[in-house]
């Protein structure tokens, strides 16, 4: 099965997609289960979509804003994303998610994201993210971050952060960064950075 979300984009640009709504419709009409609604085959059986297969990465505007506006839950749902879309935050809980840039994530206890390009993330006590490239974190009491090269975190109370090549992070007080070679940490008062051979450390 195809990964959600998926979409087909027209030669004109226009991306063909489903949301809950469309695939309720197509369940009484059609039969079957949420799942099999879920990829690029249903747009092309019931919709007649021809164009570019694509999914998850690079988001079409208008899949985007679906997705922001709570019409796709039960779709990601089903496909393994254990979340709720509430203004326009993706909450995670008990689950793994690779977080794109459809919109803000809220990470609660027990869950792990990886963070990629254009996700904003803020991450509990209990938490797990691994922020790629373009990412920006919010890390609180108890969560764990592992930045990596563009991202940017900034770390709170009761976090820790290990900061790798690239990074960018802002230790605010109670807080405990790990730098490794080529991260930039902004330590302020109360802070603890471990800084290792390579990196920068700005005390304020």
């Amino acid at each position: 099965m195809c990964e959600f979300p998926s979409w087909i984009e027209e030669d004109s640009g226009k991306a063909i997609f489903l949301v809950d709504a469309d695939v309720e419709a197509l369940i009484e009409n059609h039969g079957g289960v949420w799942e099999d609604y879920i990829g690029h085959e249903p747009l092309k059986k019931y919709l007649n979509a021809v164009g570019r297969e694509c999914e998850q990465h690079n988001l079409h505007p208008d899949v985007a804003n679906a997705i922001r506006a709570g019409q796709m839950n039960r779709m990601a749902k089903v496909s393994g994303f254990d979340c709720v879309i509430v203004a326009g935050k993706i909450e995670i809980k008990d689950s793994r998610c690779s977080a794109h840039g459809w919109s803000q994530v809220v990470a609660n206890y027990g869950s792990k994201v990886e963070a990629n390009a254009g996700s904003k993330v803020e991450a509990y006590a209990g938490s797990t993210v691994v922020a790629n490239y373009g990412s920006t974190v919010k890390a609180n009491s108890g969560s764990k971050v592992e930045a990596n090269a563009g991202s940017k975190v900034e770390a709170y109370a009761g976090s820790t952060v290990v900061a790798n090549y690239g990074s960018t992070v802002v230790a605010y007080d109670g807080s405990t960064v790990v730098a490794y070679a080529g991260s930039t940490v902004k330590a302020n008062s109360g802070s603890t950075v471990v800084a290792y051979d390579g990196s920068t450390v700005v005390n304020k």
